[in-house]
């Protein structure tokens, strides 16, 4: 069984629907009139990951709403994304959709990676367990 999505400490009920995790490498392209076009290395950027799924039952409102106010607080936590190395990050954007009872509460999600080293401030060991 694959471990639960988590930000922080709220854990999913159950792992997303849909889950992308986008890689980036940051390149540009110089362009001089005699030695034509080069392509420059700046690094690695951000990981971005979103998604959807459902809370189900009849607390899914309440954990929809949980997840909405860890959204609203803003701050970087260390997301748990299964199948993908854990990385701190901050909760950009989350949509939620109420559905018909008992379906439960729709949401969809978008976290962007904290580039900074926010590890300092949460404590290392909260990395090595998640990992």
């Amino acid at each position: 069984m694959e471990p639960k999505m988590s930000f922080g400490d709220f854990v999913w009920p159950c792992n997303p629907d849909r889950l992308a995790v986008r890689y980036v490498r940051e390149y540009r392209e110089l362009f001089s009139p005699y030695a034509g076009s080069r392509l420059q290395d700046f690094g690695r950027g951000k990981r971005i990951a979103e998604g959807e799924g459902i809370f189900p039952g009849e607390g899914a409102l309440q954990e929809a709403a949980d997840l909405a106010e860890l959204c609203m607080q803003g701050g970087s936590r260390l997301l748990v994304p299964p199948g993908h190395t854990p990385f701190y990050a901050v909760l950009c954007s989350l949509e939620i959709i109420n559905l018909p009872e008992p379906e439960g509460v729709r949401c969809r999600f978008v976290f962007w990676e904290d580039l900074r080293g926010t590890r300092d401030s949460f404590g290392t060991e909260s990395l090595v367990m998640a990992q």
